[in-house]
């Protein structure tokens, strides 16, 4: 489905997700991507900050998912969003 629709990826949240931890992937994830960086390197650096912050057991870092329609895609820094699609 992705691959008709020529969409290479898509981040998505494999379980719930609280306020804090949205709000974190939310500012981390488009600062990084808006920067220039890659989705894979924006995902990467959501993981890192919230590692950074998150109590012991905590796995709000693991929530977001990359997920591919291609990949030969998954080169580090192929993957880019373009600026009309950031919000």
């Amino acid at each position: 489905m992705l691959s008709k629709r020529r969409i290479p990826a898509v981040v998505a949240m494999q379980y719930s997700v609280l306020d804090d931890v949205a709000t974190k992937f939310a500012y981390t994830f488009y600062r990084t991507s808006a920067s220039g960086k890659s989705v894979d390197v924006a995902l990467y650096e959501f993981r890192i900050a919230m590692k950074d912050s998150e109590k012991i057991n905590g796995f709000g870092f693991a929530t977001p998912v990359l997920c591919l329609s291609d990949f030969n895609c998954a080169q580090a820094g192929k993957i880019k969003l373009h600026a009309a699609t950031l919000p």
